[in-house]
């Protein structure tokens, strides 16, 4: 097979590692494509998926993704911040709703091409809230940038400097884990709460396709977990407003990012919601006529499924077991979506020119949660690996999200490869109190599982004392 990429002379930059699966990956490659030129000023399909670490790292040419920040950036903080929530939140209801209409309809009824229409439309309704999946944590960053230079400059010398950033930078609201991390630590448990807490949350790690909803006891055992630490009273928003003395423009670029640390929060749980949703009602009813587990959808492409649909026959097993290792997808030279797997990752790195990043041994990266801690690295790639944070760990992930919030509260503090200050990272350190430093780049690919270190998030540094 001749692998030909949309652009042999791409010049890559690593954009993230997640674990994702092919079903999601598709959707995310087709979400900055011209499928969504309506919600984006620009559209780029020099974009690709790689196996690395048990993850999948995005790729994406640095040039065209460039001019795609500068622009979303431009339409969507500076002009209209406003406006890009509340078409996020439309068609965040959008995706939920339609997850949430199919659950309720008999699809075993449904004949073939009746249900390979019903997933067309939740694929083309997925690709369109995936933009803003992307958007949201990006335009993030470029938002909370903005602000953290502005109360940099207003407060140079003053040792409130922190406070300031931490009141600016908080989100305006409580996204579902948060607000769930806070009702526990709150509030007087009994088997009611605890019940009626289980069924509006349980929908929480519904990452992908493959992860399943909490258990009941999996949740009540995690219940231990979040407790929010004792800290001293936060700073207001309005007092920093006030001491800061911004005038109105100022006070925009403030509460833009303020909006979108909230907004890159709030998008995980339309997209969890959604998937719980349609795991058990679609995804089930495919999974049956094409004699796989619902987790073993989620390494099937789109015209695979439909075509296993249509001409009832069996998903090919051995190809879902090969793709489980590791798998690139990206377009081809005619835009053409294409997954390589086995023996054809090779080729496929070599066509795309992708070679191994070398790993800085200095640990430096940005302080997004003041303090010192001192322990054992626990490396967290994945789910699969939280339960390897004991009490007193210092949890080092590529990023973090939800799924990770029980583990975090384990931890004396939180190192990351990735984020800024209002990363999911950042935000719930600070929620709970504990050091955090984020963007180290290779923390994850430096440090080892067992290693000493100490944790420095006033200077942003992560000394290792002593190696495994």
């Amino acid at each position: 097979m001749e692998i030909k990429p949309i652009n042999p002379k791409a010049k890559w930059k690593n954009l993230f590692s997640r674990e994702y699966a092919v079903q999601y990956t598709e959707i995310s490659l087709r979400s900055l494509s011209d499928e969504v030129k309506d919600l984006s000023p620009v559209t780029f399909y020099e974009q690709a998926y790689v196996p690395e670490d048990n993850n999948q790292v995005c790729y994406a040419d640095e040039n065209k993704w460039n001019k795609f920040l500068d622009a979303i950036n431009k339409r969507y903080v500076i002009k209209d911040s406003r406006g890009f929530y509340r078409l996020f939140v439309k068609t965040g209801n959008q995706y939920v709703d339609y997850c949430k209409k199919i659950s309720k309809i008999n699809l075993s009824k449904k004949r073939a091409n009746e249900l390979a229409k019903v997933y067309d439309q939740y694929q083309k309704i997925c690709v369109r809230y995936t933009f803003f999946i992307w958007g949201a944590y990006f335009l993030n960053e470029f938002a909370a940038e903005r602000a953290r230079k502005l109360i940099e400059k207003k407060a140079a010398t003053s040792e409130k400097l922190h406070d300031y950033l931490d009141a600016a930078l908080t989100p305006i609201k409580r996204a579902s884990i948060l607000e769930l991390t806070y009702t526990v630590s709150t509030k007087k448990l009994n088997k009611k709460v605890i019940k009626n807490l289980y069924s509006k949350y349980k929908w929480i790690p519904c990452l992908d396709i493959h992860n399943k909803p909490w258990a009941f006891e999996e949740f009540n055992d995690h219940l231990k977990d979040f407790r929010k630490n004792t800290q001293k009273a936060r700073m207001s928003y309005s007092e920093a407003l006030k001491q800061l003395n911004v005038n109105k423009e100022e006070r925009k670029v403030l509460d833009t990012a303020k909006l979108f640390a909230y907004i890159k929060d709030l998008r995980d749980d339309f997209r969890r919601k959604g998937i719980f949703y349609i795991q058990s009602s679609l995804f089930k009813e495919l999974s049956n006529r094409l004699g796989v587990e619902i987790h073993d959808m989620a390494y099937l492409r789109e015209d695979e499924i439909k075509k296993c649909l249509l001409q009832r026959l069996k998903a090919d097993k051995g190809l879902i077991e090969s793709r489980k290792k590791g798998f690139i997808i990206m377009y081809d030279n005619k835009r053409d979506i294409i997954c390589l797997n086995g023996e054809q990752i090779n080729d496929g790195l070599m066509a795309l020119g992708l070679m191994k990043e070398s790993i800085n041994v200095n640990l430096q990266g940005t302080p997004a949660s003041r303090g010192f801690a001192h322990g054992k690295v626990a490396i967290v790639k994945g789910v699969k690996d939280l339960p390897n944070v004991m009490k007193g760990d210092i949890l080092v992930a590529v990023t973090t999200h939800p799924d990770y919030v029980p583990a975090m509260q384990k931890a004396s503090a939180i190192v990351t490869d990735e984020g800024g200050v209002t990363s999911h990272a950042a935000i719930v350190s600070r929620e709970i109190g504990i050091p955090c430093v984020v963007g180290t780049k290779n923390a994850t690919k430096t440090l080892q599982n067992g290693d000493v270190v100490e944790v420095d998030a006033n200077s942003g540094t992560v000394k290792v004392m002593k190696k495994a």
